[in-house]
């Protein structure tokens, strides 16, 4: 558990400089496909009330692949979980949520 929370405090503190750390809220959406090696990604940030929808910058984007597939890995050795999206939330209040998609059976 302790690399999962290590590795998720990587991914907030990347979309928080992404948003330049000035926002109201941002979120990360990642969509994951293990056997094919793609990663989809969505970033997006709340700052003065309006909501920008906005692309990763490319090295910041390599770094959050390179995470998310981590972050499935280790998930996946400790529970047995094969999610196939995510998302991270920082609220106003600083802390961080996620959500897992797991796929239909």
């Amino acid at each position: 558990m302790e690399k999962q929370f290590e590795i998720l405090n990587q991914l907030a503190s990347i979309i928080s400089d992404e948003a330049n750390k000035n926002y109201d809220s941002v979120t990360y959406k990642g969509k994951i496909n293990i056997d094919e090696g793609w990663l989809d990604s969505g970033f997006s940030f709340v700052r003065d009330g309006k909501k920008h929808s906005v692309a990763l910058s490319e090295e910041g984007e390599d770094v959050l692949f390179e995470l998310v597939f981590s972050l499935h890995k280790e998930m996946k050795a400790h529970t047995g979980g094969e999610w196939t999206a995510f998302t991270l939330a920082i609220g106003e209040d600083g802390k961080a949520k996620t959500n897992f998609e797991y796929p239909e059976e």
